[in-house]
């Protein structure tokens, strides 16, 4: 593999599509660009995987790996991995499909998404425990409404200086500056200070908004946060009518997709935790809710074909990779079917089909 900077790390990475720019530091790696959150480049056409490409730093070097049904296209020729240097552009869904242009830069460059500065953008101070609680919370809710800092900035809501430097626990921005960033993030006055005491976000906020998406906050206070949305949701588990119940099914379904989507912040935490036990058993924690609440799903007359799949691949010890090759359909559409995203015809009856193999019958 081509050595873009003689096996040091990477310089920071710019990534250009949909008419918005990127910049990613080597912290930030790896970045995926799809289609839907938690991808954090979204780019929004229907050729463009959930999780098309993943961004990550191999020996020293940015590379670009596909993850798509439709493949990333170089110089017309579909590519499964490739260095990236500088300039460089592929094409996402076909040969002509979705441009994604990249360019190395300056190693002192500014992190992902992060195009302004102040003096408090970029210092060299510690971290603080109960700041980073509530800066988790922000990234976190922020990523939920798809909100840039850049976004947040032309507004002039707050400066992406500032608001870096919160989001990583560095420095609380004065009392004005969070008034109109809670109005942003649809929380009430003295939300963020409270998040800040210890408090938990308000009841109806979404799991995600006590987790954040950058690596830069400890992962201790992630996984502490990550628990604590998870508690939240244990609680509103309880409070779920009878299976058989015909409003089950919607409430259900919306707590499953909150756990689908709190595990996937929660594993890139982990994949950049390093040696912390905490964030590792948060994870277990997340996986263990959605699998039994899912079982439990499954048992109800209203339960979806995804509820159903997820519960036959559960009892007869079936992974994702066995499942969908023994159903005839690619990986990619069985996860949208557990997920309650729309799949082909044909999939669908290939799916029943092997639900009927399994013994499995519609509830």
């Amino acid at each position: 593999m081509e050595t873009t900077n003689g096996g040091t790390n990477p310089p920071v990475l710019t990534i250009t599509g949909g008419g918005r720019s990127y910049r990613v530091a080597t912290v930030d790696a790896p970045i995926t660009v799809g289609r839907e959150f938690p991808a954090q480049i979204l780019l929004d056409d229907p050729r463009i995987s959930r999780a098309h490409l993943r961004v990550e730093i191999v020996a020293g070097n940015w590379v670009g790996v596909d993850l798509s049904r439709n493949g990333v296209y170089l110089d017309e020729a579909r590519r499964a991995s490739f260095p990236i240097t500088s300039p460089l552009t592929v094409h996402l869904g076909n040969p002509d499909g979705i441009p994604l242009a990249f360019a190395l830069g300056s190693a002192n460059a500014a992190e992902f998404d992060h195009d302004d500065a102040d003096d408090n953008g970029d210092d060299d101070s510690a971290a603080e425990p109960d700041i980073a609680r509530a800066g988790a919370a922000v990234a976190a809710r922020r990523a939920e409404l798809n909100l840039s800092r850049r976004l947040l900035a032309r507004d002039g809501i707050i400066n992406a200086g500032t608001l870096n430097s919160l989001e990583k626990g560095k420095h609380w921005p004065k009392a004005s500056t969070l008034r109109k960033l809670e109005e942003v993030l649809g929380w009430t006055p003295g939300t963020i200070s409270a998040l800040r005491q210890g408090d938990q976000p308000a009841a109806g906020d979404t799991a995600e908004a006590t987790v954040a998406l950058t690596g830069a906050i400890a992962a201790a206070h992630m996984a502490e946060a990550t628990n604590l949305a998870l508690q939240a949701m244990r609680g509103r588990i309880a409070l779920l009518p009878d299976p058989a119940d015909p409003s089950f099914a919607g409430s259900v379904g919306e707590i499953l997709d909150e756990l689908r989507r709190l595990d996937g912040l929660a594993s890139r935490v982990a994949r950049n935790a390093g040696s912390v036990p905490s964030v590792a058993i948060a994870l277990g924690a997340i996986r263990s809710t959605y699998r039994e609440l899912a079982l439990t799903a499954a048992k109800s007359p209203h339960a979806t074909l995804g509820q159903r799949l997820y519960a036959a691949r559960y009892r007869s010890g079936l992974s994702e990779d066995e499942a969908a090759n023994a159903a005839g359909i690619s990986k990619e559409a069985l996860t949208d079917a557990e997920a309650g995203q729309p799949i082909s015809a044909s999939d669908v009856t290939l799916i029943e089909t092997l639900l009927a193999a399994l013994g499995e019958t519609p509830g």
